[in-house]
């Protein structure tokens, strides 16, 4: 493993760290609205398990019923933060 490969593992597991500390639901996405990382708290309030959630994009979990439009479109649509 190189430098760069150690510092990235490191603060990887700072970021997980810091999302399974909060009492908020917390997840990240990518520009496309694709799940790349959540925490427990809010897999336990939406009652998901990770595996079905990372990867999967929020626009497919609205059209399947899972979730109601999200504020992750809203964000696509517009290309803007909301306020």
């Amino acid at each position: 493993m190189t430098n760069n490969d150690n510092e990235l593992e490191f603060l990887k597991e700072q970021l997980n760290a810091i999302l399974e500390s909060s009492y908020d639901g917390i997840y990240i996405t990518d520009g496309e609205g694709r799940f790349l990382n959540i925490n427990s708290r809010l897999l336990e309030m939406a009652g998901y398990r990770r595996e079905d959630v990372i990867g999967t994009r929020a626009q497919d979990l609205v059209k399947t019923g899972v979730i109601n439009k999200s504020i992750i479109e809203m964000v696509i649509e517009k290309k803007n933060v909301l306020q």
